[in-house]
């Protein structure tokens, strides 16, 4: 008989990832001697170790043999030092899992539809690719293309260095805000754009307000324009369909 948890979908991890009391629940085979260090959004790495899970069921699709990475649960409790507030989390599904799917997150509902995915014969608007990490392809008002990672676990978008290049005329200002991820939350100040419009496809605008810098490189050989988080589609619903390269937001 299996145990019924609550995951984050979380396309911004890499792995799948686990805490120890999981481990232990389950009886899952915790590798001997194979510790590594993982980081989060503020550059802090943290020691992990490395477990290979059995089966997973999602919504009556069986994973099985699944790698994922074992820490300290600890670093699984986000404390919100403004609201005082700890979340616990229960396990993360990583892209590892995610690019296999076809994942519809509605957000204005709190609902999660998954299913296995279907390859079309045509592939049309693929805006989606892998490249250390997963990008969308997105378009400035001025039709100038974009390319922002895509981290359904941060709660809001960032952009990078190279879209103030392209775009000096942006108004950036200073502001304190709460960043973080595994093993740590803290209090930072950040260069910061009270909004930003971009498009996915021609028709589908996406405002974003109030969002910082990233601090750290989310893919490995990009300098990315930003990174598309939760905020993107929080009164819609995203889909993201990896075997067919795209992602929609729909209302």
């Amino acid at each position: 008989m299996g145990h019924r948890k609550l995951f984050w979908l979380d396309t911004g991890a890499g792995m799948t990832v686990i805490p120890r009391s999981l481990a232990a629940q389950c009886d899952i085979n915790v590798m001997d001697g194979e510790e590594m260090k993982v980081g989060n959004s503020t550059n802090k790495n943290v020691d992990t170790e490395l477990a290979i899970i059995d089966s997973i069921e999602i919504e009556g699709l069986l994973i099985q043999n699944q790698p994922a990475l074992v820490l300290k649960d600890e670093y699984l409790h986000l404390h919100n030092p403004k609201t005082q507030e700890t979340v616990i989390i229960e396990g993360i599904i990583g892209w590892d899992i995610i690019q296999h799917l076809f994942l519809e997150i509605n957000y204005s509902k709190k609902q999660a539809a998954i299913q296995e995915p279907q390859l079309q014969s045509e592939l049309k608007g693929n805006n989606l690719f892998f490249c250390g990490a997963p990008i969308v392809m997105l378009k400035a008002e001025d039709g100038s293309p974009l390319y922002f990672g895509l981290d359904t676990g941060a709660s809001r978008s960032h952009f990078g260095r190279p879209l103030i290049a392209k775009f000096p005329h942006l108004d950036i200002s200073k502001r304190r805000v709460h960043a973080g991820g595994i093993g740590e939350v803290k209090e930072i100040e950040a260069d910061s754009l009270s909004s930003l419009h971009v498009f996915l496809h021609e028709t589908h605008r996406i405002e974003l307000y109030n969002i910082r810098e990233m601090l750290s490189d989310f893919a490995s050989f990009f300098h990315l324009d930003g990174v598309l988080g939760s905020d993107a589609a929080k009164d819609s619903s995203l889909i993201i369909d990896y075997k067919n390269r795209r992602i929609e937001i729909t209302n």
